[in-house]
């Protein structure tokens, strides 16, 4: 689908149920966030077939809430009575599953799921494309033969995209779609109602399609960040270093002047157990530096030893 664009039937549908059942996984998994429920709202609201697709999830997902109905009409001989309900770790699974096969008999690709904890995962794609999530990140892709659909529901991942003019390769992520020329690209979807695109190589069409607004189009080259928030026009940032772009990627949290409580939420991102900022350190003190990432230990040792200083 071209961004901003009509898409076909099969391809609406196909993203719809998928990103129906993650987001219907996601909720059975615990309460949403403030964010999420937002961003769930909105998604919503986008298009009526979302709510439908999110009805036929659901309808699956309750079937085994219930034993299967007894179609039986004689007695039958006594034996240990079935529990159909599944494990809702499976039933997840199962909920997977379904959406991934609507996909395929829709579109005759192919679909998956993937999400991180609090490390970094690379996943490379059929058509040799690299994506790296980074902690704390869900995504899905729809590999077809008009195209190739990623939908990023939460976090940041960056995108090294294998070139195939017949398929178009798009990033969605909510009413923002970053359509990649040929290109290395980071989405991020972590901040409040805002999606950024950093390009690292190449051009990226950026287009917004946010309800009740007309589609807003960037082109997106070597060196630009374009923040893209709701209700609001995008800010274009040039010229920034590649090189510090870069490295979170490569597992490097880079600070330049962050203070210590906005660089400590960088840092939790890894961390299974999360961090408090030392007692000496307040959280408006300017960070400068390189740190591993989950290697918070090293971080507030560095904090407190330029306390000291």
């Amino acid at each position: 689908m071209a961004p901003g664009g009509k898409a076909p039937a099969s391809d609406t549908a196909t993203a719809a149920d998928r990103a129906a059942a993650s987001w219907l996984v996601h909720r059975e998994d615990g309460e949403l966030s403030a964010v999420e429920a937002e961003a769930f709202e909105r998604w919503l609201q986008a298009d009526p077939r979302h709510r439908e697709a999110l009805g036929r999830m659901e309808r699956f997902w309750h079937a085994f809430d219930e034993p299967a109905a007894e179609t039986v009409t004689e007695p039958a001989p006594a034996e240990p009575r079935r529990n159909w309900r599944l494990p809702a770790g499976l039933a997840a699974a199962a909920m997977l599953v379904l959406a991934i096969g609507i996909g395929l008999v829709l579109n005759g690709g192919s679909e998956a799921y993937y999400s991180t904890g609090h490390e970094l995962r690379t996943v490379v794609l059929e058509d040799g494309s690299r994506i790296t999530l980074d902690a704390q990140t869900r995504l899905s892709a729809s590999m077809h033969t008009t195209g190739r659909d990623i939908e990023l529901l939460t976090g940041k991942a960056r995108f090294e995209v294998s070139p195939d003019p017949a398929r178009p390769f798009t990033v969605h992520a909510g009413a923002v779609h970053a359509q990649a020329l040929g290109t290395v690209f980071d989405v991020d979807r972590r901040a409040n109602a805002a999606v950024s695109v950093s390009v690292l190589e190449g051009r990226v069409q950026v287009v917004s399609t946010a309800p009740g607004q007309e589609p807003r189009t960037h082109l997106s080259s070597t060196g630009d960040t374009v923040v893209w928030r709701r209700n609001g026009e995008p800010e274009l940032n040039s010229d920034q270093n590649i090189d510090v772009i870069g490295q979170w990627a490569e597992g490097r949290l880079v600070f330049r002047g962050e203070p210590a409580g906005t660089a400590l939420k960088q840092v939790n991102r890894y961390e299974p157990k999360p961090l408090q900022l030392p007692p000496a350190v307040s959280p408006s003190t300017p960070v400068y530096g390189v740190f591993r990432a989950g290697d918070g230990a090293a971080f507030l040792n560095a904090l407190v030893a330029g306390t000291d200083d």
